[in-house]
């Protein structure tokens, strides 16, 4: 699980970014909800090829 740290590092800035940008840069609040969503989403692929099987049954 060395590489969770990284995951939340990138999701941490992008959550900075998204607060950040609602108020003061809707361009910012925009790319920051996208990064959030990859990171998401690749948190989810990795989760799922390292649990095969088991993952069908598990949303996150």
């Amino acid at each position: 699980m060395h590489g969770t740290r990284v995951n939340w590092v990138g999701m941490t800035g992008a959550v900075v970014l998204f607060g950040y940008g609602w108020w003061r840069e809707p361009l910012a609040a925009v790319l920051g909800g996208m990064i959030l969503l990859a990171d998401l989403l690749a948190m989810e692929v990795s989760v799922r090829k390292r649990d095969g099987k088991n993952a069908k049954n598990t949303m996150f």
